[in-house]
């Protein structure tokens, strides 16, 4: 008897000492739920379904197990593709463009046409200002300015004189066949009128420009070797306005000198 009795106090006594530690209640409370614990494991569950992103769970008997998230909550974490291109916008695009390019065609054939008609209509309405009409002088003043030319190419460039001296002296030398170039130029026929005028205004601009070198000859002779300066008509230099008349009439020949 009395060892049956110490059998179930002991019995009692580890129970009492189960109940006590942390790591044993758990069974014995999971036990004591019965079907209270498994509602409320059924609550949650659902609770967790309703709620946006989260995953689903599901319980059985051997445990807790984790259902991944639904497609819609991945395809809203994933970056949104562009959109795609609106045909009727890439169609207004291109019908632009033709317009545009058709503006610029009839825009260039317009201004073309008045062009033409214009120059058919009135060909001298182009003619640059001081070109004589009567083409006889300029023939005649290109063939002295030839003749003159050549007499100057034989007298060698005062650039490449050794002194100072020898410079004006080639200058002296070129001014005289200058001189005696545009003394030819003033004896041709002139025209009649205004252009006749102009010639002889040439004709004074020449012989201006062949005093400023005849001017800057002499100072180079004293030892005043300084730049070429010449006088001015208008806003342009001597030479300029000679160089401009005789371009402008075919009269290359007849253009001053570069060579001071």
């Amino acid at each position: 008897m009395r060892h049956g009795w110490r059998t179930g106090a002991t019995m009692a006594a580890m129970a009492e000492r189960s109940e006590d530690m942390p790591g044993a209640r758990a069974p014995a409370s999971r036990t004591a739920m019965g079907s209270g614990g498994a509602a409320t494991e059924q609550k949650l569950a659902e609770r967790s379904e309703d709620m946006p992103g989260a995953s689903r769970t599901a319980t059985g008997g051997g445990g807790v197990a984790t259902e991944p998230a639904s497609p819609a909550t991945t395809a809203a974490e994933a970056p949104e593709a562009p959109p795609a291109p609106d045909p009727r916008q890439r169609r207004r695009r291109k019908r632009a463009t033709r317009i545009q390019l058709v503006v610029l065609v009839l825009n260039l054939v317009f201004w073309g046409a008045i062009l033409g008609w214009t120059l058919l209509r009135d060909p001298s309405a182009y003619v640059p200002p001081d070109r004589l009409t009567d083409r006889a002088l300029p023939l005649a003043a290109e063939d002295r300015c030839v003749d003159g030319r050549r007499e100057i190419d034989d007298l060698g460039l005062p650039i490449v004189a050794d002194t100072p001296v020898e410079r004006a002296e080639t200058i002296d030398a070129e001014n005289e066949v200058l001189v005696a170039m545009v003394d030819d130029l003033a004896d041709l026929d002139r025209p009649a009128g205004e252009q006749g005028d102009w010639v002889a205004i040439w004709i004074e601009d020449w012989r201006t420009h062949i005093e400023d070198r005849q001017r800057w000859a002499d100072r180079v002779r004293a030892g005043d070797d300084g730049p070429f300066v010449e006088r001015v008509r208008g806003n342009d230099q001597v030479s300029e306005v000679v160089d401009n008349f005789a371009a402008v009439n075919e009269m290359e020949s007849c253009a001053t000198l570069a060579d001071v």
